[in-house]
């Protein structure tokens, strides 16, 4: 059974080979996605589906840029990575990175919920690795 530093690192994997289902099938059909406030559409996501949708979204507006792990911190059942994603905008024509937290929960070998962070302190802090700014 896969913990939640393999599930994370297995989906960045899949994400830059272009797997999306890949990427889909180590999710818990209940997985919850929980978008940074500051993102565009950030309320919570419950179920596969709109989780899917989400992800497909993202893709299509920042393009497939290729993920970079930074930092990788493994908490057991959760996993907090730091990324550097590129992006490749097909619709605006940008080009360039950003960095984000991707806060991993896994449960029974599938990921359980998913939580993003722009900034790093509060990445951190969502972790209980720091207080939150």
């Amino acid at each position: 059974m896969l913990g939640a530093s393999e599930l994370a690192r297995l989906s960045i994997e899949r994400w830059n080979a272009g797997d999306l289902d890949g990427v889909y099938a180590t999710w818990d059909p209940q997985v919850i996605v929980r978008p940074d406030p500051y993102y565009p559409d950030s309320g919570e996501l419950l179920g596969a589906a709109a989780a899917r949708r989400f992800w497909e979204d993202r893709r299509d507006f920042s393009g497939a840029g290729r993920l970079e792990i930074l930092e990788e911190r493994d908490l057991g059942d959760r996993c907090l990575m730091r990324i550097r994603q590129q992006i490749d905008a097909p619709a605006s024509g940008v080009h360039g990175a950003y960095e984000w937290s991707y806060l991993v929960t896994a449960r029974q070998g599938r990921v359980a919920l998913l939580e993003f962070y722009i900034d790093r302190d509060a990445g951190l802090a969502a972790a209980g690795l720091a207080e939150r700014p």
